[in-house]
């Protein structure tokens, strides 16, 4: 039987300050279990690094983890899943806000 890629949770716009760390995360089903793919501003992520790392479990759960957070980071991400039944993607964007940019806000509110 297949069954066609669906998210259960899709990814979420996030904002987080810089030299934070971040999670990107959603939630994913499929038969079989579909191949994951990240990108950021349509380039691929296609492995780990120092500061970025992508997982996943066998409940169809998927994170990226960013840390810490550089501004450079900032824009938008989408993880696509993919198999034989067809694919789906969902989209988000991680906004990556300045220490003094957040404490200049906090002194105005």
């Amino acid at each position: 039987m297949h069954k066609a890629p669906s998210f259960v949770e899709k990814l979420q716009n996030t904002v987080v300050s810089e030299g934070h760390p971040v999670r990107m995360e959603c939630r994913v089903s499929g038969v079989p279990a579909p191949q994951i793919f990240w990108k950021r501003e349509n380039e691929s992520i296609t492995h780990n690094t120092d500061r970025i790392s992508m997982h996943q479990d066998n409940c169809g759960y998927l994170c990226m983890i960013i840390q810490p957070a550089m501004k450079e980071d900032a824009g938008w991400f989408t993880v696509s899943a993919k198999n034989e039944a067809g694919i789906i993607s969902s989209t988000a964007r991680l906004d990556v806000n300045s220490e003094t940019h957040t404490i200049h806000h906090l002194l105005i509110c």
